[in-house]
């Protein structure tokens, strides 16, 4: 009777740790709503198949199930998996778990960073900059002040030279994806590559280099310069900016307040309060400039705002009109040919020729993630796909992006791992 007793209390013990599932179905999708009993998660959600979620305290990592896959341990922080690994943070220091949970890399720098288009792990030690491999072995001993992230910001061109700007002792080099030391240290001030060129200063000069430290020419002594892209460089005396071309020679003299770099064969540039627009190389007017703003280029495309009036501009097709659409502002940069407008204080969604694809009705509106976006109405969150249908109902207080397939959610006290799997 003991013995059964126990055998009872055992299988009780293990159905009160299996997650409570509730399933949906209709022809373009099916829903698994998994309720969970963590006291929090990753807002960033799931990354290579596993997300974190604290309990007691404590971090551990769970798949898509629900099911605990590495134990939880007395961490302070962790961050999501980018390689096999995910950083973790003790003691103020940050180290790396595998995906077995083992401590591969001991807790002991002060930040860390993992750009996807490097080879290596961006760390930080007694505030300088290195790089590590998965090991843990210093590629590069921490020695920087600072390494720029040219991803960021940054046009197709200047992405793709991919030298990044590092600081040392208060000069200024570049590095390529591995860490390695193309041009050391050496200038007062430097702009990012482009097209296999950048402008750096040394001593009272300005010169444009090429990518691995040749002097091409020295440049005349003007106050600023920008970068140097599609055979223009933007440059800047008392307090005015113009373009000298490829060869040094000044091609668009120093008349305006703002100029940005060329891309597409055009670039925005700003006279003044209200006079904001485009010119082409040969400084003739693209689009007039009586824009109180204009956002940055995103996909190809910008938006034109007067003081009344919003449009859309295709800069990789400038002969063609401006698309003027009936919205006040945007919820964000395009993506994938959408982007969130605002109205009447409103979110909805249109394409890049302006179409609506979703009326303005939410009062929060996210971009994409995987095929959904988060979506917010009365205080309450869902998802809706790209047509507009909510494939999560608005009932959660909380819901997080979409990503591989899954999202948390929460509701009250409950929290919740929804798994979407669409069919068509």
């Amino acid at each position: 009777m003991r013995k059964r007793v126990r055998f009872l209390v055992v299988i009780i013990m293990i159905i009160s740790f299996i997650p409570t599932v509730h399933a949906e179905t209709n022809p373009d999708y099916e829903i698994n709503v998994i309720e969970l009993d963590y006291e929090s998660y990753n807002f960033n959600g799931f990354s290579e198949g596993l997300a974190a979620v604290r309990k007691s305290d404590k971090w551990g990592f769970i798949d898509k199930s629900g099911k605990e896959v590495i134990k939880f341990s007395d961490y302070d922080q962790v961050g999501d998996f980018n390689d096999g690994l995910a950083g973790v943070w003790k003691n103020k220091k940050w180290g790396f778990i595998d995906k077995t949970g083992k401590e591969v890399i001991v807790p002991q720098y002060e930040a860390y960073k993992k750009v996807n288009d490097e080879s290596f792990i961006r760390v930080k030690m007694n505030n300088k900059w290195g790089y590590i491999d998965k090991t843990g072995y210093e590629v590069v001993t921490p020695q920087y002040d600072e390494i720029t992230d040219i991803t960021i910001g940054g046009s197709e061109s200047l992405r793709a030279a991919y030298l990044n700007r590092v600081k040392k002792d208060g000069k200024w080099g570049y590095i390529d994806k591995t860490g390695y030391e193309v041009i050391p240290p050496q200038y007062d001030d430097a702009r990012f590559f482009s097209n296999g060129y950048s402008v750096v200063r040394k001593d009272d000069s300005w010169l444009l280099i090429d990518n691995v430290g040749n002097e091409i020419m020295e440049l005349p002594l003007y106050d600023d310069y920008r970068n140097f892209n599609e055979d223009r460089l933007a440059f800047q005396k008392d307090e005015k900016w113009g373009y000298l071309d490829g060869l040094g020679k000044e091609v668009i003299k120093p008349q305006y307040d703002v100029a940005d770099d060329f891309e597409g064969g055009i670039a925005r540039v700003v006279k003044g309060p209200g006079q904001i627009g485009f010119i082409d190389k040969s400084n003739h007017v693209v689009i007039k400039l009586q824009h109180a703003n204009i956002t940055d280029n995103s996909e190809g495309i910008v938006a034109l705002f007067t003081y009344t009036t919003m449009g859309l501009f295709n800069t990789k097709e400038p002969e063609k009109k401006v698309v003027m659409v009936p919205y006040k502002g945007l919820g964000g940069d395009m993506h994938d040919g959408l982007i969130i407008v605002v109205k009447d204080n409103k979110r909805g969604l249109i394409n890049r020729e302006g179409i609506e694809i979703i009326p303005p009705q939410y009062d929060g509106f996210w971009e994409f993630s995987d095929g959904l976006a988060r979506v917010q109405k009365d205080n309450k969150y869902g998802l809706v796909d790209k047509t507009g249908n909510e494939v999560v109902e608005l009932k959660y207080d909380r819901v997080t992006p979409f990503h591989e397939g899954v999202a948390f959610a929460r509701e009250g006290k409950k929290m919740y791992l929804i798994n979407i799997n669409f069919l068509n």
